[in-house]
């Protein structure tokens, strides 16, 4: 009785007024009064929100109640004036953690008043295996994954963040980029036109509203181009254009970043940090250039061949490298190097051209346990091939990365002696490892085949969405090898347990795939990924 009565004496006389009729005592606000209801209205209740942000605290469990059943009798409208909108604003731009004060807000009810659309996304589940979860949390874990850029390891995300003039802007967006998923159809159509409602009823100038527009529609594509699609120039001058400046990238990468950090525990991966990166960095590169020569570029790119496709997706010094390996690779010489980088390893093979030279080396590379991430197949003069493959390491066995290289050699050995065949090396992989490799679903989806033969000026694209499981790539490209295709590159991702790989592909002339060949083409795919069993071409 003694020490609560000493604590009840510290509270009243240590607490500090914080607003009219609330106090702040460790770190804690709750009333000053015993009846605060006749102070209690829109201006009020923002008051105190901005006034938590500023003393870091948080409400207790009866200032959160009254608050809670005010909001619940209030309408958005109701929290339609200029002064809740400047004090929402000033939130938003706040130098320091907000997280904890949208959540507040979130549990309270009043976020919906302001945002009524939001109201629709409490407790909605995304039924897939990607999104962990409700879209909700997941919208208010961006905004904490914000606050924690100031510690980031990765100096130059920390620095992007802490210099970011535009916090107002990049919240919001946060706030609003699945805002559309409310409803049936394009989120990020939805959401777009959700937006400018919102950041009218904000009082955001007509530019910002414009950005905040853009970002929500955009919201997806960094990703995409990064893990779905090969950025070629034309695609990355593209995209450019479309971000206009580099007000709009820095936002858009930091957006990217905290959106896939979000979803789920283990969705950020180094890889597509490294990704990304790349991506943002060449379209800053793009960005900062004078027009003319911007529009000299992206003309450049409509005519591109092989060579700048090369020198588009290597550094100089991998490509002195590169020539000094291809020039010492002796008759039927096969070369197997290996760069050790955060998270991942490259691997970058030299040998001859051959029928089904991709398809050992994935089976080769495979039947090691790693995990393929990219790919980039390079046909070069003299009948030489350069393929470069980001991997994840296998966990088992624990054996070094020289021991696997050797590995990988003494396999080659065996498939070109015809001592084994890449599918006998990856089926008994899977024998020796089934837990460590193979996933299942209660249920999976059916694979999806799309084929586009516009967005790329010299190759057919074609896409491929399916559950994700050991030898998936090993699959289709026997398939390819069937069909007399040749694969210039890929882009593999996965999310979850869906695979989602990215081909560029040419006829025997190097040209783009005829509509006949592909119609066959897409329909030897889906039978290939629908049947569990390996087959050798």
């Amino acid at each position: 009785a003694g020490n609560n009565l000493w604590g009840y004496f510290r509270k009243k006389v240590s607490a500090v007024e914080a607003a009219p009729g609330i106090n702040v005592y460790e770190g804690i606000f709750f009333n000053s009064k015993k009846n605060i209801d006749n102070l209690i209205d829109p201006l009020w209740i923002m008051t105190v929100f901005r006034q938590s942000m500023r003393y870091q605290a948080t409400l207790s469990v009866e200032l959160r109640n009254k608050i809670r059943y005010y909001a619940g009798n209030l309408k958005p409208d109701d929290f339609k004036s200029g002064e809740v909108e400047s004090l929402f604003r000033e939130i938003l731009s706040f130098d320091g953690p907000v997280s904890n004060v949208f959540q507040l807000m979130h549990e309270t009810g009043v976020l919906s008043r302001i945002i009524p659309q939001f109201e629709d996304l409490t407790c909605k589940v995304e039924y897939d295996s990607y999104h962990e979860f409700t879209i909700d949390q997941h919208i208010l874990m961006t905004l904490a994954e914000a606050d924690k850029l100031t510690q980031d390891s990765d100096s130059g995300l920390r620095g992007l963040y802490i210099n970011c003039k535009h916090k107002l802007l990049l919240r919001l967006s946060l706030l609003l980029h699945d805002i559309g998923k409310a409803m049936p159809g394009d989120h990020a159509l939805n959401g777009a036109i959700i937006a400018e409602a919102v950041c009218e009823r904000c009082g955001l100038d007509e530019n910002d509203s414009r950005r905040i527009r853009l970002l929500v529609y955009h919201h997806l594509d960094m990703s995409n181009i990064s893990f779905r699609r090969e950025p070629e120039s034309k695609v990355l001058s593209q995209f450019a254009a479309i971000i206009e400046d580099r007000k709009n990238l820095d936002l858009l990468y930091l957006l990217t970043i905290l959106d896939i950090r979000s979803v789920g525990k283990a969705t950020w991966t180094a890889w597509k940090a490294f990704q990304l990166e790349l991506i943002y960095s060449s379209v800053a590169g793009l960005l900062d250039m004078p027009p003319a020569l911007q529009a000299k570029c992206q003309s450049d790119a409509e005519d591109s061949d092989w060579k700048v496709y090369y020198l588009h997706n290597t550094l100089p010094e991998d490509r002195k490298l590169h020539e000094k390996w291809l020039a010492s690779l002796g008759p039927d010489e096969f070369q197997v190097h290996c760069d050790q980088l955060k998270g991942f390893e490259r691997l970058t093979i030299c040998g001859w051209d051959k029928r089904g030279f991709l398809r050992d080396v994935i089976g080769c590379i495979s039947s090691e346990g790693y995990n393929i991430l990219s790919a980039y197949i390079f046909s070069m003069p003299d009948n030489k091939v350069l393929d470069i493959f980001y991997v994840e390491p296998p966990k088992f066995p624990a054996i070094t990365i020289e021991q696997r290289i050797d590995n990988i050699n003494n396999k080659w050995s065996l498939v070109v002696n015809k001592k084994a065949t890449a599918d006998s090396l990856v089926s008994r992989r899977i024998k020796q490892f089934p837990l460590k490799i193979l996933r299942t679903a209660a249920k999976q989806a059916d694979p999806v085949v799309t084929i586009d033969n516009s967005s790329s000026g010299n190759t057919t694209i074609i896409e491929i969405k399916t559950h994700d499981n050991f030898g998936i790539l090993h699959k289709i490209v026997q398939v390819f090898i069937k069909s007399g295709i040749n694969i210039r590159s890929a882009r593999l991702s996965t999310r979850a347990d869906q695979a989602m790989d990215v081909f560029y592909v040419t006829n025997a002339e190097n040209r783009k795939i005829s509509v006949s060949i592909l119609q066959e083409l897409n329909a030897n795919i889906l039978n290939a990924l629908k049947n569990t069993a390996f087959t050798n071409a």
